[in-house]
């Protein structure tokens, strides 16, 4: 927490404070009246602070071996062992507070050994069960019961803002429990008319939870940096409208990076339609995640593979042509 960016510089080399100390009263209990006076005077003043505190300017394409302090045009970065002067130096001219290494950020642990970071969100996760009675619940081994299809049907929820409060608080759940994503983006579909079915649906990803407590996201230590994604899609999973659920993972080397399962909003034709609007919004998301990562910059040294467990889907992708039952779907043909 003490890497945060102080200052950024444009492409023509003029520097502007990144944030505000209102915004980020967390990371720097400051005096505005001191920050707003230190960097008031955007010009040469600025510039002498910075390099009088070892700060030093350098070129985007150079490997990043050193703490980068700014992605903008020209880096200003600081190297490792002027940290700790760095640090007594902001003591001296601001109130703040040191937070030292990561361990526990919005609700999420962060346990470190040698095989990488285990991320963990058991403290939400037993508030949440607090919420909503279940602390000694049954537990059970899934989240989703594959045999039975939420509908409309069903008497209302005597208590709809519960059922929603827990559905939302489910939602960031899913930053380090993946496994329950289907289940949950199931439930927040009726989040404005809950129903006795969905809130036994959302029930049981709490009983789920209540059984494995203690899982979390595991982060292993990687010499690759590679892209990898996985697209899949339920064909009509909703009978009632005709919509499809459409869910992706993207992995950088072996570690799970972003993961989505979202209904689609257009209706599809077969089960390959299905799949390739999934995989459309995977390589979509695929692009952003590998600009981003360039801009860090981290690089990546082969191509990203985006999976698809369709043959129809997969010819198409491998041969766009134009079908009859393909026309309307060009532009995502185009677009993969």
């Amino acid at each position: 927490m003490t890497r945060w960016v102080l200052l950024r510089c444009d492409r023509k080399g003029d520097l502007y404070p990144v944030m505000q100390p209102s915004l980020v009263p967390h990371v720097f209990l400051t005096s505005q009246h001191t920050w707003h006076q230190r960097l008031r005077h955007l010009g040469s003043e600025v510039l002498r602070y910075v390099v009088s505190r070892n700060f030093i300017s350098c070129n985007k394409e150079k490997p990043p071996v050193l703490c980068h302090a700014c992605q903008l045009g020209k880096h200003v970065r600081l190297p490792f062992t002027l940290l700790q002067q760095l640090i007594s130096s902001l003591h001296q001219e601001f109130s703040m507070t040191d937070l030292s290494s990561l361990n526990y950020f919005l609700g999420i642990f962060v346990t470190r050994d040698t095989s990488g970071m285990f991320l963990s969100q058991l403290k939400y996760v037993v508030k949440i069960l607090e919420r909503a009675h279940m602390v000694n619940c049954n537990p059970i081994q899934t989240s989703v019961d594959t045999e039975s299809k939420l509908g409309d049907d069903g008497d209302p929820v005597s208590d709809s803002t519960l059922y929603q409060n827990l559905a939302g608080s489910l939602q960031y759940l899913t930053f380090t429990r993946a496994e329950i994503s289907y289940g949950v983006q199931q439930v927040c579909l009726y989040m404005h008319e809950p129903r006795e079915p969905h809130f036994s649906a959302l029930k049981r990803i709490l009983r789920y939870v209540q059984a494995t407590l203690h899982h979390g996201l595991q982060l292993f230590l990687s010499s690759t940096t590679s892209l990898v994604a996985y697209s899949d899609a339920d064909w009509v999973g909703f009978p009632t409208i005709g919509r499809s659920t459409s869910g992706y993972g993207v992995f950088l080397g072996n570690n799970l990076l972003y993961g989505s399962s979202k209904r689609q909003p257009t209706l599809s034709r077969s089960s390959a339609e299905t799949e390739y609007h999934g995989v459309a919004s995977d390589v979509a998301e695929t692009c952003w995640l590998w600009n981003l990562l360039r801009e860090l910059p981290i690089p990546l040294f082969s191509t990203t593979l985006v999976y698809c467990d369709n043959v129809s889907a997969v010819y198409l992708y491998s041969n766009p042509v134009q079908h009859q039952r393909t026309k309307h779907i060009e532009i995502d043909i185009h677009f993969v």
